[in-house]
């Protein structure tokens, strides 16, 4: 039953509250505004806040929507109407095909082209085309009266939609298609088909029929369909005109206002149509209302909550203001003393009223105390025996999702036994049981329990005791949050760091880590061991730059030494900035090979490795090649290796030097090898190759190299076949030599023997003539001394006195002839002095010049040379000798004789001496081989008898003998002869010297004759 006074009594004080609620809020002035109001007009401020920023946000997700509704309708008509135009294009494909076979055949009357379509287009072949195109119903071809010629199928006679697009081609020869619809059930709306239609005409352009494709109109729908826009939206297929072709979802009386909303057209790129794609603004939307419900939705809690925090704050600064009023009031009273059994009843009026609003505010307090101290993954309460009261909050979630546990289950139980512990015999356990059983607060009490599926999961439980106001011990009440992941994390680094030391320790090299700072991170023992007296300073945290100081400190580094500063500038910027690995030497003669790279963190590794075994091994390695190149070097001999499978070379150091070449521009193969060789001799390399490719290992054989300068070496090659197991050759060496000097010494040779056979010949016919041309000369002194005085004795003019004179004449040439002789076979004093040779043969030339034919050209070349020491009449007499004998060899003949006076290449003579070149060059008969070889005997000639003595070339050839020099001879029949004569230039020579006794034939100087 209800009580109606209980009844009257609340409504009465509702009405009491509401009086002076209404009171509170006359706002006539500010003295009657309710206290506080600043709080709530506060509250009122935040709330709007909330509201107008929602408002906002609402606003542009609506606009977003919107927007990414547009851009969808447009790319989904963009792909509709690209399907739509491959679809078309078949079918149109499939009609241009008949109308090309048609047009030809559509000629004469209309029975005779209706006769050919028939010939040529059969039902068959169009019920094939239909076969392979889904979107084609039918095809027909239509006669110029509208007749149905050919169908793929049941036609249809004539129907009315045909005749607008039939009716069009005929009129408008310039249109060559036409596309339209057939209705279902003659409305404007989508058709059941679509009909497409091409234009044949005869040889001359005449209308001659159509082809019509019907296309049905349910394929475009289930295109259109698969948009997925549902029934809020659709696609349609229309012609420019706007007629109306297909619809998904089918057309209805709604459609243009659904596609009103946001809709996106497209045209097709090779037909005259257009997809469209409309979707209504609520489907548009639909995503944002659920935004707007799920913003909205925590809008309200956050107005509620922001209300509720206001209601409590103005609340407890009322309380507050109302205990301060309290206080005052008893403090006036208790000064007055007035009315005391009055002021005590007002007293404890007040302190009753203080005590209610101090309990409210401890209340709240403490409500919102355990609110923010228990914000966790699992809120609970226990009892004074611990075992669980209830969980709040998320817990039942946290709890079945991590535990599969509902929280039914939990309450009733403690702790120890959900985690499957025993106080009893766990230490663990018994240290948190006591700790609860002595009230204290927990914190980060950490414990894990087993979850069904055998996965641990770790809990941190804080909490405080709970004591009613006798202070009775109520139980806990606290927090748990899951650290599971921390927990895993924790392991996994633990396990990673572990791993990671391991693999560093494994390292049989040195390896270190610096952080980002510089500082060393950890290290492994082959590193410390690297470095054993800089052990003190090889800890973490250490710097780097601390630790090369204190090897420097303690001359650890050879490199150092006495730039101990720059080294360490140096070493830091390579170590700050690592370009690649690098070689350092220890004082103690260890060598390590430096490898540094930065890593992501900023921080550095680095690899040290003793490479001190592998540096000695260089180094003998180093010394062995050195001495081998140093033997090789003595020898002239190379050396050299070819793989036969790789095709690779490798040369010595005096390989290369016998061809020339530097190791850092060259890189030997067979064909470098062969371009290398003289021309005449590369079939020689040839031939060795072929014989290895054989397995036969070639004898040894000789070749020439021609340098990159242009010089000639001689190299003697020998080579060795290596093979593998089976007997196969994969390798060949060999030995090259350079035989060059010894040629040249071989040909010396030769060329002494031949000039000491010619010298030992000369002088035997030296002595020869010598012995005649004394008696003779004894014979021709009374002849000639008679002669001359006889001749005296005789009158002038008489034909006597001309004999005696004829015969003294002929014996003064007599005379000469023995003087010549014995010049040739006596040892001549001859005087030498410093002889300039250009300006002698430049006089000699000058007096020969009027003696010369008008057929011979005389071409000087002379160049300003050194002076030679020598005899300047006897080597006149070599100057005219040999252009006398050009001359003469020229005969009547047009000719030119040149006379060359230059310096010779220096060496040409003997390496350490220059020289001085005369050479006398003529266009004459020339010479054979076995003249020329003779050229310099005695008496030698080959003028007819009375023109030469033979004595001129032997003559010459003593002369340039006795002055140090040779003669080089070059003549081919019928292309002339060139006399060249090398003269050695003394450096320092005297203008003048004393007779010097020489012989005439010197066994050390040669006559170089080449045919």
């Amino acid at each position: 039953m209800i009580d109606l006074h209980d009844a009257d009594a609340n409504v009465n004080a509702f009405a009491l509250r509401l009086g002076r609620w209404r009171a509170c809020f006359s706002w006539a002035h500010p003295s009657q505004w309710p206290p506080y109001w600043w709080v709530w007009a506060g509250g009122v401020l935040a709330i709007l806040a909330v509201l107008l920023g929602n408002a906002v946000i609402m606003s542009q997700f609506r606009r977003a929507a919107l927007a990414d509704a547009r851009s969808e309708t447009a790319r989904l008509a963009g792909v509709e109407a690209g399907a739509t135009d491959r679809a078309l294009h078949r079918v149109d494909l499939a009609v241009s095909e008949l109308v090309a076979r048609l047009t030809p055949a559509a000629a004469g009357s209309e029975a005779a082209a209706g006769d050919a379509a028939r010939r040529l287009v059969t039902p068959a072949a169009l019920a094939e085309q239909l076969f392979a195109m889904p979107q084609l119903a039918a095809l027909d071809v239509i006669g110029a009266d509208g007749s149905v010629l050919v169908s793929s199928g049941p036609t249809i006679t004539a129907p009315a939609a045909w005749r607008p697009g039939i009716a069009a081609l005929r009129d408008h020869p310039k249109l060559e298609q036409f596309i339209g619809a057939l209705p279902a059930g003659g409305e404007e709306t989508s058709g059941a088909s679509i009909y497409w239609m091409r234009r044949v005409n005869t040889a001359d352009g005449a209308f001659a029929g159509v082809v019509v494709a019907t296309l049905r109109a349910a394929y475009f729908e289930n295109l259109f369909a698969a948009a997925g826009l549902g029934g809020d939206g659709a696609v349609s297929l229309r012609r420019d005109d706007g007629t109306l072709l297909a619809q998904s979802p089918p057309a209805s009386a709604a459609a243009p206002a659904l596609l009103a909303a946001i809709a996106a057209r497209q045209p097709l790129q090779h037909y005259p149509l257009t997809v469209s794609v409309g979707m209504t603004e609520a489907a548009a939307l639909a995503g944002w209302r659920e935004e707007a419900v799920v913003l909205g939705g925590a809008t309200i809690a956050r107005v509620i909550v922001i209300g509720l925090i206001t209601a409590l704050l103005r609340r407890h600064l009322i309380a507050r203001e109302q205990v301060a009023a309290a206080r005052s009031k008893i403090e006036a009273e208790t000064q007055a003393r007035v009315a005391l059994e009055q002021a005590v009843a007002r007293s404890e009026q007040a302190v009753r009223e203080h005590q209610l609003t101090e309990a409210a505010l401890r209340e709240s307090e403490q409500r919102f105390r355990d609110v923010v101290e228990v914000a966790a993954d699992v809120i609970w309460e226990t009892g004074p025996d611990h075992r669980f009261l209830s969980f709040s909050g998320g817990s039942a979630g946290e709890l079945r999702r991590r535990l599969a546990i509902e929280v039914e289950y939990m309450v009733g139980k403690t702790r120890w036994e959900l985690a499957g512990g025993d106080p009893n015999t766990d230490d663990k356990w018994r240290a948190h049981k006591a700790e609860l059983d002595a009230h204290r607060p927990l914190r980060q009490f950490r414990y894990s329990a087993l979850s069904p599926s055998g996965q641990p999961v770790y809990y941190s439980v804080n909490g405080r005791p709970i004591f009613d106001p006798a202070g009775a011990f109520l139980g806990y009440r606290g927090v748990g949050t899951n650290e599971t992941e921390i927990v895993e994390a924790r392991s996994r680094a633990e396990r990673a760091e572990t791993l990671l030391r391991d693999a560093v320790e494994s390292i049989s090299e040195g390896f270190v880590i610096y952080d980002r700072e510089d500082r060393l991170a950890l290290c492994n023992s082959a590193f410390l061991a690297l470095y054993p007296s800089n052990r003190t300073v090889l800890v973490p945290g250490t710097r780097f730059e601390d630790i090369i100081r204190e090897g420097l400190e303690r001359g650890l580094y050879a490199d150092a030494v006495g730039c101990e500063e720059e080294w360490f500038a140096k070493r830091l910027e390579s170590h700050r900035n690592p370009q690649g690995a690098f070689e350092a030497r220890h004082s103690n003669g260890r060598w390590l090979l430096i490898c540094e790279r930065p890593m992501r963190n900023g921080g550095i590794a680095g690899l040290r490795i003793d490479i001190s075994a592998m540096k000695a091994a260089q180094a003998a390695l180093r010394d062995s090649e050195e001495r081998l190149n140093r033997a090789q070097r003595l020898a002239k001999m190379g050396c050299d290796t070819r793989d036969l499978r790789t095709g690779r070379m490798e040369w010595s150091d005096e390989t290369f030097r016998i061809f020339g070449l530097a190791r850092q521009t060259f890189v030997p193969s067979m064909d470098q090898l062969l371009a290398l060789l003289h021309p005449d001799d590369r079939a020689l390399l040839l031939k060795a190759d072929a014989e290895i490719d054989r397995g036969v290992c070639p004898a040894p054989f000789e070749f020439r190299v021609i340098r990159p300068d242009n010089t000639i070496r001689h190299v003697a090659r020998e080579c060795e076949l290596l093979c593998d197991d089976a007997g196969a050759p994969i390798m060949v060496a060999g030995t090259m030599r350079d035989v060059t000097d010894l040629r040249a010494s071989q040909a010396r040779q030769s060329e002494l023997e031949r000039q000491l056979q010619h010298s030992q010949k000369m002088k035997a016919l030296g002595t020869l003539a010598g012995g005649i041309a004394h008696d003779l000369n004894n014979t021709l002194v009374p002849i000639l001394s008679l002669s001359k005085m006889v001749a005296e004795r005789m009158p002038e003019g008489s034909v006597d006195r001309e004999d005696i004179e004829m015969i003294s004449f002929a014996s003064e040439r007599a005379r000469d002839l023995l003087q010549q002789i014995l010049m040739f076979s006596r040892n001549q004093v001859s005087v030498k002095e410093a002889v300039d040779l250009a300006s002698l043969t430049r006089k000699a030339l000058q007096m020969l010049r009027v003696t010369v034919p008008a057929a011979v050209r005389l071409v000087e070349e002379i160049d300003a040379v050194p002076d030679i020491l020598g005899d300047a009449a006897q080597l006149q007499r070599v100057i005219v000798n040999l252009v006398t004998n050009s001359i003469q060899a020229i005969g009547k003949q047009p000719g030119t004789v040149t006379v060359t006076v230059a310096a010779a290449t220096p060496g040409e003579i003997a390496p350490e001496r220059s020289a001085v070149v005369l050479s006398v060059a003529d266009t004459g008969c020339g010479m054979d081989a076995t003249t020329v070889e003779r050229i310099f005997e005695p008496f030698y000639t080959t003028k007819r008898v009375g023109q030469g003595t033979g004595l001129g070339l032997s003559v010459v050839h003593g002369i340039v003998t006795d002055h140090g020099g040779r003669i080089e001879v070059n003549s081919k029949r019928r292309k002339g002869t060139v006399f060249k004569i090398l003269l050695p230039v003394t450096a320092g020579a005297p203008a003048s010297s004393e007779p010097t006794a020489t012989p005439a034939h010197d066994d050390g100087i040669e006559a170089v004759i080449s045919a």
